[in-house]
């Protein structure tokens, strides 16, 4: 590349004699003679600008072309010169047969299409149809006023008589776009902001009305500029495939019809139709992309990343084994991971490998440490991970910055159990604490690991790290890292000192600048808590999965054997008596508000009560709790439903149908007469029976002997059985709450509330 500049350098000089001899000959055949050789010099600067583009640097070649521009222009300035000398000699012998053109500055296009037009006319009328200028001549003016994207397109073409031309068409053929500058025109006028006050916005009003409506009458003088706004309308309002399809239904750049584009429509819905229909009639479909493929052969499901198919998976409600949408993971028979032989597809396997750490779900703590580091004789605290895996010390980006470290460029290669990667940068870091001061040398990242620990943990039963000088007193809080010391760092801040807890508990180990905590924690299941205690209201009958009990029953001594080991007590409530869970309370309490105000007094059939309270089910998970992201532009707001499925659960309202009139009228009434009866004893006979006080006030007890009618709402009162208390369960306050009933068909508890008694405790019949 040094050749060539310096063989441009000895052309540039050529151009400058040639330049000065046009003043000192005064004869026009040498004039000529010079207008000749300074033609041969500018096709030398051609070729020599062809190989000096070929072998540039990319971040030089902008330089290149506009010195390039500059040479040619002083180039075809020195011929201009001569051919106004040339005529002012041919007007002195001979009579003026035409009137040389005045001295114009041209404008420079860079590529917009909406200034093509003007450009156009411009150059057309003083340059292009000039009759004194060659088409060399041409194409030099051409190259002068071209600029950015406009100026690549034409700086391979040499100066010749015939590249003008090529040039020429090259440059219509790519911004002679009529149907885009229309488009662009008719957006900007509907882009408008509307101004409150002031005559200045007015004014921009105007201008940029006026300025429209002209360059709309000169684009398409024949044709209805209303037609315009209406296509870019509708144009805007389509969907991105139509759009495509419609641009590329255009072979040609003038402004197409309206008519055009509605038959487009038309044809496009009619197909979109078709194609739809068939589409439902297919087999195997995927829920990500509608293709007819399964889900595993998906290319947009394979792209994703391991959080985002998961996420995936999880909203789809697919077995997270084979991706079946039929069963789940517990009931799935298909191989596990090939990868780890675990009971997940292999598409959902996570290998969160950073630079040096592996975490996996935080059951394993790492180590770490504060440091201070001294920079200009300030002290800054970070947090740092002792790595004994790794060879090399890291830093943070972000740190780096915010400590305004020199960087040195190096070029080191690293390889880890996720690939392998180059670390282009390096710092020094001086740690600056009581008993430990070193320098040492830190290659930059941009991101470390992940948050550690993940979850907080709780250390409360972690008594041998009591009374310890930790080396991070906040080891048990999620936090960012900022360094990882590798093994040369780490092996000498070890000292002897090491502290065991009980098993699966970490340890601590002594080091220069405090106690470290490492090993495992107590929550080996990730971010799930510890069980406590289980209620369940299905103490009698659990109506599904019927072969998933047999298997839990089969299995008790195993789940007898885990819940002893763990501390956890399992406790079944009362049937009848779903207010005794208190955590579902609330839940039931907003159903049956919202079953009374839609029912009243009616008494639905199973099928709609379950209907009924499906559809109360998704109004109540579709409540708004609180914004779903903090972007201002998303309106949508995160609710129960998000928790279940993954969207809200939109309940949408059916149609009202006419009412089809009385079916066996008669018959519905014998019936209602039966049900009342039974209604009436319920509520006027057996009421009277044992009121409900609430435990406000104290009630007559029940007690061991008592014969009750055990209140059933799944069945008819008829049907309604009878037993005696056998035994009373009080409650912290001594208060009979809960009692077993023994029946003909065996003995049950009850809540007191779902019973009625029916002798009184002095043995008179009621």
């Amino acid at each position: 590349m040094d050749l060539l500049l310096r063989q441009r350098r000895s052309l540039r000089s050529k151009a400058t004699k040639l330049k000065n001899l046009i003043d000192e000959v005064p004869d026009q055949d040498s004039l000529r003679h010079i207008e000749e050789k300074l033609n041969l010099l500018s096709q030398d600067f051609e070729a020599l600008h062809q190989e000096l583009l070929r072998v540039a640097p990319e971040e030089e070649v902008d330089t290149i072309i506009e010195e390039h521009i500059e040479d040619t222009e002083k180039i075809w300035a020195s011929v201009n010169k001569i051919q106004k000398k040339t005529a002012q000699g041919i007007q002195r012998n001979n009579a003026p047969t035409e009137v040389r053109l005045p001295q114009i500055d041209l404008p420079t296009f860079s590529g917009d299409p909406t200034e093509w037009f003007s450009f156009h006319d411009l150059f057309r009328a003083t340059i292009h149809e000039n009759p004194n200028l060659s088409n060399a001549q041409r194409l030099q003016y051409l190259k002068g006023t071209l600029r950015g994207e406009a100026a690549k397109i034409i700086r391979h073409l040499p100066i010749t008589e015939d590249s003008y031309v090529e040039s020429w068409d090259l440059l219509k053929r790519r911004y002679n776009n009529t149907r885009y500058i229309a488009n662009t025109t008719v957006q900007r006028l509907l882009n408008l902001q509307g101004s409150k006050h002031g005559n200045q916005q007015l004014n921009n009003l105007l201008d940029v009305y006026n300025e429209v409506d002209k360059t709309l009458k000169a684009l398409v003088p024949n044709q209805n500029r209303w037609e315009l706004i209406v296509m870019n309308i509708l144009t805007n309002n389509m969907d991105s495939d139509s759009r495509q399809a419609w641009e590329l239904s255009l072979q040609h750049t003038d402004i197409p019809s309206l008519e055009e584009l509605l038959r487009f429509l038309e044809v496009r819905s009619r197909a979109l139709g078709i194609t739809s229909r068939t589409d439902q009639g297919t087999g195997t479909k995927c829920p990500v992309c509608n293709g007819d493929h399964a889900i595993y052969r998906c290319q947009k499901f394979e792209k994703a990343g391991i959080e985002q198919r998961r996420q995936t998976v999880n909203r789809l409600n697919l077995c997270f084994n084979c991706l079946s949408p039929k069963h789940r993971s517990q009931d799935c028979k298909a191989r596990g991971c090939h990868k780890c032989s675990k009971k997940h597809h292999t598409f959902l396997h996570s290998e969160n490998t950073s630079l040096s750490v592996w975490n996996e779900d935080a059951t394993i703590l790492l180590p770490t440490a504060e440091l201070q580091i001294n920079k200009d004789d300030q002290l800054f605290k970070v947090r740092s991970l002792l790595d004994s895996g790794s060879q090399f010390n890291l830093i943070s980006g972000n740190l780096a910055k915010i400590l305004q470290l020199k960087r040195h460029k190096v070029s080191l290669s690293a390889r880890t159990a996720a690939g392998n990667f180059t670390l282009p940068e390096t710092v020094d870091i001086t740690i600056d604490m009581p008993k430990f001061k070193r320098k040492i040398k830190c290659y930059v990242v941009d991101k470390l690991t992940v948050t550690l620990p993940s979850i907080r943990i709780s250390t409360a039963e972690y008594e041998h790290l009591k009374d310890l000088q930790l080396a991070d007193k906040k080891f048990f809080e999620p936090g960012n890292i900022d360094i990882i010391l590798g093994m040369g760092i780490t092996s000498e801040l070890l000292m002897e000192g090491l502290r065991k807890g009980a098993s699966n508990q970490p340890i601590a180990q002594k080091t220069a600048i405090g106690w470290t905590v490492s090993g495992y924690t107590k929550n080996p299941n990730g971010t799930s808590p510890g069980t406590a205690a289980l209620y369940s209201d299905n103490g009698r009958n659990f109506v599904a999965a019927n072969r998933y009990l047999r298997d839990v029953f089969n299995n008790h001594l195993a789940i007898e054997n885990f819940a002893t080991n763990k501390g956890i007590q399992w406790n079944f409530i009362p049937p009848y008596s779903p207010h005794m869970g208190g955590l579902w309370e609330a839940g039931v309490k907003s159903i049956k508000y919202h079953m009374k105000r839609v029912m009243g007094q009616t008494t639905p059939t199973l099928e709609e009560l379950y209907t009924l309270l499906c559809k109360i089910e998704a109004c109540l998970n579709s409540r708004p709790l609180c914004p779903l992201t903090e972007d201002p532009d998303n309106l949508e707001a995160l609710t129960p439903g998000h928790f279940l499925i993954g969207e809200p659960l939109n309940s949408l309202p059916e149609s009202t149908k006419a009412n089809s009139g009385r079916l066996i009228q008669r018959y519905r009434h014998q019936q209602k007469l039966i049900r009342d009866l039974w209604k009436r004893w319920n509520q006027e006979y057996l009421a009277t029976l044992q009121a409900k006080t609430k435990w406000k006030i104290k009630s007559d007890p029940l007690s061991v002997g008592d014969l009750v009618v055990l209140k059933d709402p799944n069945t008819p009162p008829q049907f309604w059985k009878l037993g005696r208390i056998i035994k009373t369960h009080p409650d912290n306050e001594n208060q009979v709450r809960v009692v077993s009933i023994k029946t003909a068909g065996g003995t049950t508890k009850r809540n007191i509330t779902r019973i009625v008694k029916l002798f009184s405790d002095n043995g008179h019949s009621f």
